[in-house]
C-alpha cells in the first residue's frame, strides 16, 4: 500500500492516457496497427476524462465520482466484444512493446525533473492547481469572476474549466497532487508525440519512414518546452494533442467513414473547446480545410447518411451544438471580435524570416519546410489525395497565422508558429525518405557515405538541438520553477493570521508567481509586458481598469523607498510585497513603512507595518519638499495612473524598458540616507528617459499625434551645489534649482520619439556632482 501510495504521482498520470480509452478500443492484430490503436486510446482517455469529470463538477458532486463513472464506461466498453479482442496474444505482446517505448520516453524525460526541479512543476500549471483546487474544495466549477479580484485578470481569460476538472481528478488521486501535474504534463508531450505518429501514418499508409516522426517533434527546439519544463504551456500541450488528433480523424473521415471515429471527433472538438482557448481558435482554422473537404466529399451523400442513421445523425448534429453552445459558456464570444481588427495591437511582434530559423531551429525548420513545399508540389496532379491536400492546407494554416497581426488577425504570432511542429515534423520526415531513396540508386561506394551522412545530420540535428535545450534551462534554474523556498514562502503566507493580497515581483523572478497557492489574493508586477495590456485597454471597461490597476502595481515598484506607496498598497488591499535582492529590494528595505516578513533564496518578502502581525504603523515623514505646492499635491500626482515615475537609488534605474530611467555615465551605484535613496553623476549631460509608449500611450493621447492632448508636469528631486538646466524634447530650456523642481510643461514641448520615448536631458556644464533622487513626468493636474 505504501508503495502504490508513492508510485501515485507517477502511475495516475499515465493511466489518464491510456486506460480508459483500451477498453473502448479494439487490439491491434498487427504492428502497422499500434499508431492508430495509441492514437484511439489518448483521445478516448483524455475526451473521457475531460468530460465526465466536467459534468461531475458541474453537478455539484466531487469530482473523485469521475472514477466510477468512468470506470462503468470501461466496463460498457469491454462487453461489447472488445474483450475478446484483447485475449489474442499477439495485441497484447504488440502492446506492451508499445507501452514499454512510451514509458522508456516518459523515464528519460523525467529525469531532469526530478533529479533538476525536484519533482516540482513549472509555469503555467499554477494557474491550472490554482483553480483545481477551488474546484476540490467545493465541489464545483469555479466562479471564474473573482480572478478579478483574486488575480487582477479578466475571468474570460481563464474560462477552460475542462483542463482544470481534470487537472483537478489527477490531483486528488495522487497522495502527491504537485508532483502528479507535472508528470502529467511530461506524460501529455509523449502522448502528442504518439498522435503525430497516428496523423504520419494516415497520411502516409505503408510508408516505414513515418517512425522517424515522433523523433522530429520530441527533439524540435520548441517541443522540448513541454518536456524540460513540466508544467510550462500546460494547457497547450493538452490543447495540441486535442487539436491534432482531431486533424487526424478528419484525414480518417475523409478516407473513410467509420461512426466511432465521428464521435470520438465531436467528444475530442467538445473537449478542446473546454480545455484551452487559444488552441480552440487555432483548431477553427488549422481544421477549415479538412472542413471544406469533408465537405466536398460528403456533398452527395448527406441526405442517405441521415435517412440511413437518423439517429446517429441526431446526435452528431447535438453534439454540434454543444460546441457552438460551449463557446457562449465560456465567453469566447466577447473575446473574438477583438482578435480581428485593423488596429492589431500584436504586430510588433510578427517574427522576421530570420527570426523563424532561430525560434523553430534552423535545420529542422528548413527540412519540414522543404518538405512542405515537395509534397505541395506533388499534390498538383489531379489524382491527388484529398486526405493528403487537406493535411497540407492544414500545415500552411500555422505558418499563415505566424503572420496573423498583418492580415487583421490579432493572435500571438509566435504561439502559433508553434503549432507547425508536429506537421512540419511530418513534412520533414517525408524530405528525409526522399533523399534515402535518392541515395539508393546511387553506386555501392558513394551510397554508403551519403546514407551515413544523412543519418549524421539528423542525428546531429537533433541532438544540437537537446543540447541547447537543456543546457539553457538546466545550467540554471528557470524563473518559472516551483523551488521548495516557494513552498516555504506560501505557506508563511497561509497562515491563519495573515490575510490580505500579495504584490510580487514577476518581472524579476518567476518563481514567486507560485505564491498563489498560499490561498491570498495576488497580484503580479509585469513591468515590460504591460504594453500588450495597455492596448488591450480598448476592448471593454473592465480590461481598461485592469490595465490601470497594473500601474498601480508598477508605481509601487519604480517608488519602492517612499512610504507613499502604501497608499496604493491599501487601495488594492495589498499587505506584502516580494522584492529581489540586490534589484527591486533595494529600494523596500530603505522603506520606514515595510517590514521584512521572510526570506527564500533571493526573493524578499515584506509586509506593510501595522497589517502585518507584530509590526507597528510607522511615522511616515514627508518625502518631497518643494516651493508653492504642498507635499500632498504632489504625492498625488505621482500616484496618478498617468504618471511615470523612478525613485532613484536601486538596480532598476537604467533599465530603458521601465516607466523612468536615468540614461548618463559617470552614474555612481545606489546610495540610502535615512529615508532617500539616490545616485550621484558628474557627467555634463544628464539624460532622463520616460517610456510613454508601453505604458501610457493610451492614457496621454486618442488621435495618435506622439503628443499629450494635454500640458504635463514634471518632477525632479536632486541636489545639485550649481543651477542646472533642463532641455526637452522641443529644445525649449528651464532652469532647475537645488531641491525638488516641480514644472508644468505646455504638450507641444514633450513629443516623444517614434519609439515610444521622451527624453528631457539635464545640462551639468561644470560637471558637478549632482545626487538625483526622484524623477517623473505626468499629465498636468489642472488642465
Amino acid at each position: 500500500m505504501i508503495f502504490l501510495t508513492a508510485a501515485s504521482p507517477v502511475v495516475i498520470p499515465l493511466l489518464a492516457f491510456i486506460l480508459p480509452g483500451l477498453a473502448l478500443i479494439t487490439a491491434p492484430r498487427r504492428f502497422s496497427d499500434l499508431p492508430a490503436a495509441a492514437a484511439h486510446t489518448i483521445l478516448w482517455s483524455i475526451s473521457l476524462l475531460t468530460l465526465t469529470s466536467f459534468i461531475t463538477s458541474s453537478l455539484g458532486l466531487p469530482v473523485l465520482l469521475t472514477v466510477p463513472f468512468v470506470a462503468l464506461i470501461m466496463v460498457a466498453g469491454l462487453s461489447a466484444g472488445r474483450w475478446k479482442t484483447w485475449r489474442d496474444p499477439r495485441a497484447l505482446w504488440l502492446t506492451l512493446a508499445f507501452v514499454t517505448c512510451v514509458l522508456a520516453l516518459v523515464a528519460a524525460f523525467s529525469l531532469p525533473y526530478f533529479l533538476f526541479h525536484l519533482g516540482l512543476p513549472t509555469g503555467d500549471a499554477q494557474k491550472a492547481i490554482f483553480w483545481a483546487q477551488k474546484i476540490i474544495d467545493t465541489n464545483s466549477i469555479p466562479d471564474y469572476s473573482v480572478a478579478r479580484m483574486l488575480l487582477n485578470r479578466d475571468p474570460v481569460d481563464f474560462y477552460t474549466p475542462g483542463l482544470h476538472t481534470l487537472t483537478a481528478l489527477v490531483m486528488q488521486l495522487s497522495a502527491h497532487p504537485l508532483i502528479a501535474v507535472g508528470m502529467f504534463s511530461v506524460a501529455a508531450a509523449i502522448a502528442a508525440a504518439a498522435v503525430s505518429l497516428a496523423l504520419a501514418t494516415e497520411v502516409f499508409p505503408n510508408r516505414p519512414f513515418v517512425v522517424i516522426v515522433p523523433f522530429l517533434v520530441v527533439t524540435n527546439l520548441r517541443f522540448l518546452r513541454y518536456l524540460r519544463e513540466p508544467g510550462y504551456h500546460f494547457q497547450n500541450i493538452v490543447g495540441e494533442i486535442l487539436l491534432f488528433g482531431l486533424l487526424w480523424l478528419g484525414v480518417r473521415l475523409l478516407r473513410r467513414w467509420h461512426w466511432p471515429d465521428a464521435i470520438l471527433a465531436i467528444m475530442a472538438a467538445l473537449s478542446l473547446a473546454l480545455t484551452h482557448q487559444f488552441s480552440s481558435f487555432m483548431a477553427l482554422f488549422v481544421l477549415l480545410p479538412i472542413g471544406g473537404a469533408f465537405i466536398f466529399r460528403y456533398r452527395h451523400s448527406a441526405a442517405s447518411l441521415a435517412r440511413a442513421h437518423p439517429i446517429r445523425v441526431l446526435v452528431l448534429l447535438s453534439a454540434l451544438v454543444l460546441l457552438i453552445l460551449s463557446g457562449f459558456v465560456i465567453d469566447l464570444h466577447h473575446k473574438i471580435p477583438h482578435l480581428f481588427t485593423r488596429q492589431p495591437h500584436l504586430l510588433h511582434l510578427v517574427p522576421s524570416p530570420a527570426e523563424y530559423m532561430t525560434l523553430m531551429g534552423s535545420a529542422w525548420f528548413v527540412l519540414g519546410l522543404a518538405g512542405l513545399a515537395v509534397l505541395a508540389w506533388q499534390l498538383r496532379r489531379k489524382d491527388r489525395d484529398i486526405g493528403r491536400l487537406g493535411f497540407v492546407l492544414c500545415t500552411f494554416v500555422p505558418l499563415i497565422l505566424s503572420q496573423g497581426p498583418r492580415l487583421g488577425i490579432d493572435v500571438p504570432p509566435v504561439r502559433a508558429l508553434f503549432y507547425s511542429v508536429i506537421p512540419l515534423s511530418i513534412t520533414g520526415a517525408y524530405l528525409i525518405t526522399l533523399l534515402w531513396h535518392f541515395v539508393v540508386r546511387q553506386a555501392p561506394a558513394p551510397r554508403r557515405t551519403l546514407r551515413l551522412l544523412l543519418v549524421l545530420l539528423v542525428i546531429s540535428s537533433a541532438a544540437r538541438s537537446v543540447s541547447a535545450a537543456y543546457v539553457l534551462t538546466h545550467s540554471v534554474r528557470t524563473n518559472a520553477t516551483l523551488t521548495p523556498e516557494q513552498v516555504f514562502l506560501a505557506e508563511q503566507l497561509a497562515a491563519p493570521e495573515t490575510n490580505g493580497a500579495v504584490l510580487i515581483d514577476d518581472y524579476n523572478r518567476r518563481s514567486a508567481s507560485w505564491l498563489l497557492l498560499s490561498g491570498q489574493p495576488m497580484y503580479t508586477r509585469i513591468a515590460a509586458d504591460l504594453e500588450q495590456q495597455m492596448n488591450e485597454a480598448r476592448q471593454s471597461p473592465e480590461r481598461h481598469e485592469l490595465y490601470l490597476n497594473q500601474l498601480d502595481f508598477e508605481k509601487i515598484f519604480s517608488l519602492g523607498s517612499l512610504p507613499l506607496i502604501t497608499q496604493l498598497m491599501e487601495k488594492h488591499n495589498i499587505h506584502f510585497i516580494t522584492g529581489i535582492e540586490s534589484s527591486s529590494d533595494a529600494a523596500f528595505q530603505h522603506n520606514p513603512a515595510l517590514a521584512e516578513v521572510a526570506r527564500a533564496g533571493d526573493i524578499i518578502l515584506r509586509g506593510v507595518k501595522g497589517t502585518v502581525p507584530g509590526q507597528r504603523s510607522p511615522v511616515v515623514k514627508p518625502q518631497v519638499s518643494t516651493t508653492g505646492d504642498p507635499p500632498e499635491e504632489i504625492g498625488r500626482w505621482l500616484l496618478q495612473p498617468t504618471t511615470l515615475a523612478n525613485d532613484i537609488g536601486d538596480r532598476e534605474d537604467t533599465f530603458e524598458h521601465l516607466p523612468a530611467s536615468l540614461r548618463t555615465t559617470r552614474l555612481s551605484a545606489p546610495f540610502a540616507d535615512s529615508q532617500r535613496t539616490y545616485r550621484v553623476t558628474s557627467s555634463p549631460l544628464i539624460p532622463l528617459r520616460f517610456n510613454v509608449g508601453d505604458y501610457v500611450r493610451v492614457l496621454w493621447e486618442e488621435e495618435m499625434s506622439q503628443k499629450p492632448d494635454s500640458n504635463v508636469q514634471f518632477l525632479l528631486v536632486a541636489s545639485a551645489p550649481e543651477p542646472l538646466t533642463l532641455t526637452t524634447p522641443s529644445q525649449d530650456e528651464y532652469q532647475i534649482e537645488n531641491g525638488a523642481s516641480f514644472l508644468t510643461l505646455p504638450f507641444d514641448q514633450v513629443p516623444w520619439d517614434k519609439n515610444g520615448f521622451i527624453t528631457m536631458t539635464l545640462h551639468n556644464p561644470n560637471e558637478t556632482p549632482v545626487e538625483i533622487d526622484v524623477i517623473a513626468i505626468g499629465l498636468s493636474t489642472s488642465r
